[in-house]
């Protein structure tokens, strides 16, 4: 679906004024993109392993279409945080950690996906403990309903984290990470199966495989540059509302997103008498928690008043 060039407009008016009311125009420390993406075990580029002139060529296959899911989230100075690797198992062992990431945060469900729950857990345990202290900061997200849940609404308020969300079907013009590193990074994760595959005929990858040849694809493409640009090409940091072009000035119906239901520019709406519950250092406060918020508690939240 092409992308109406006034949903894009509309959309750096919104980020403008979000990111001036908040002293956060072209402040790249401050300023943060996170998304999922799967990476298969088998890789498409991962064709046929063989030697010269053999008869009898099989197709590598991994462990069948089994694929884990990476949330990567950076900030516009160009700096990761560590990645929240989600494997499609029930159960998890250390052997699976092997040749890890420092910092890595791990999850598991039966399809390998992030839900709702898998995705709090990142915000409280990774995200919260890796940025800086100083407030506010802003968290750009896609409109997924997956990530959002009331009790991730709650803590970012008390957090002062204002959740930007992008609009619909906008995410492969406005998503730093999909401009400027997943490419790079599955193109990496292809080559480094591709070398492992390749030095013993007939090895595939597994799960307890993944981290070692994971580790290599990030380093090689988890680049300052890489980041920074996604950043850049965006518009978002510097900030360049003329960054995008669509080349559609019809206009088109989108689908509905939380950002269509509630009208909001961002969630939840940063206020100045909300103080921190702990310090940056210390565990995460789970009486924040104690009361979980309805759904109609959210609607509430989230809609203008």
């Amino acid at each position: 679906m092409a992308t109406d060039n006034s949903v894009i407009q509309k959309y750096f008016d919104i980020l403008e004024d979000t990111l001036k009311e908040n002293s956060l125009f072209n402040n790249p420390t401050r300023i943060f993109n996170c998304d999922e993406t799967g990476l298969p075990l088998n890789p498409k580029s991962l064709k046929v392993v063989s030697g010269r002139g053999a008869k009898n060529v099989s197709q590598i296959t991994g462990e069948g279409k089994s694929q884990i899911t990476v949330l990567a989230c950076t900030c516009a100075a160009g700096v990761p945080l560590p990645p929240f690797v989600i494997f499609d198992r029930k159960t998890f062992n250390d052997q699976l950690m092997v040749g890890e990431i420092p910092g890595t945060l791990y999850g598991s469900s039966p399809n390998g996906w992030i839900s709702r729950e898998l995705f709090l857990y990142w915000f409280r345990k990774l995200f919260l403990t890796s940025v800086p202290r100083v407030r506010p900061l802003l968290l750009l997200m896609d409109g997924h309903s997956t990530y959002y849940g009331p009790d991730l609404i709650k803590i970012a308020a008390e957090e002062q984290i204002l959740i930007f969300v992008l609009p619909p079907n906008t995410t492969h013009l406005t998503q730093p990470l999909d401009k400027g590193y997943f490419g790079p990074l599955k193109t990496a994760w292809k080559a480094v199966c591709h070398e492992f595959c390749t030095k013993i005929p007939g090895r595939v990858v597994t799960s307890y495989d993944f981290f070692v040849l994971f580790a290599d694809a990030w380093r090689r493409s988890m680049t300052q540059r890489n980041i920074a640009s996604g950043f850049e090409v965006t518009g978002i940091c510097p900030f360049n509302r003329n960054a995008i072009k669509t080349g559609n000035d019809k206009q088109e119906t989108i689908s509905r997103s939380l950002l269509d239901q509630t009208g909001l520019a961002y969630i939840p709406l940063y206020s100045p008498d909300i103080k921190r519950t702990r310090d940056h250092d210390s565990s995460f406060n789970s009486s924040l928690l104690e009361r979980s918020l309805s759904e109609n508690d959210l609607l509430q939240a989230v809609t203008p008043m």
